[in-house]
């Protein structure tokens, strides 16, 4: 006498059971962060990421004369360094604004 399984016979399931290799599972893995999507400004979004030596001179520039480290750092863009996902182009004109921009704030004594 056979067992019935949701209207099939017993040796039926067990045929339908039987196979060589187990099934995978599709998993899909989401992107979590901890910390939400973070929008930079117009001028931060173009900051060129540069060597650790180039970006400490570009620093020490800027703090001599106001603009000349972000000057710099818009030209490096040309030849040593990234621009992020955007056109060099961009990253070259956003920096050189910037930079003049430094030059003419009034400093604070």
């Amino acid at each position: 006498m056979s067992v019935v399984f949701g209207g099939t016979m017993a040796k039926d399931y067990e045929e339908y059971l039987d196979f060589d290799e187990e099934p995978q599972a599709r998993t899909e893995h989401e992107k979590i962060s901890a910390f939400g999507y973070q929008h930079h400004g117009f001028f931060r979004a173009e900051i060129p990421i540069m060597p650790l030596t180039l970006a400490v001179f570009c620093c020490f520039l800027n703090m001599v004369v106001p603009g000349s480290g972000t000057f710099l750092a818009g030209i490096s863009v040309c030849c040593c360094s990234d621009s992020r996902g955007s056109s060099k182009f961009r990253c070259l004109v956003v920096n050189t604004l910037a930079a003049i921009l430094q030059f003419h704030l009034p400093k604070e004594e």
